[in-house]
């Protein structure tokens, strides 16, 4: 893979796993909140996409 591929692949996998991540909450009848971020910087390497508040 090119480098400069990397970060655009990484950003599908963790669209991927937030899928999965909520796909798994919701079966499971877990109350979250979340709050998406837009990247700022797409060359950065560490960026917060999501955060995940579990509901009580």
């Amino acid at each position: 893979m090119p480098k400069d591929m990397v970060i655009y692949y990484n950003q599908i996998d963790i669209g991927i796993f937030l899928c999965f991540l909520e796909l798994t909450l919701q079966n499971n009848n877990i109350s979250y909140t979340r709050q998406l971020f837009i990247e700022q910087d797409h060359n950065k390497e560490n960026n917060l996409v999501a955060d995940y508040t579990l509901k009580e």
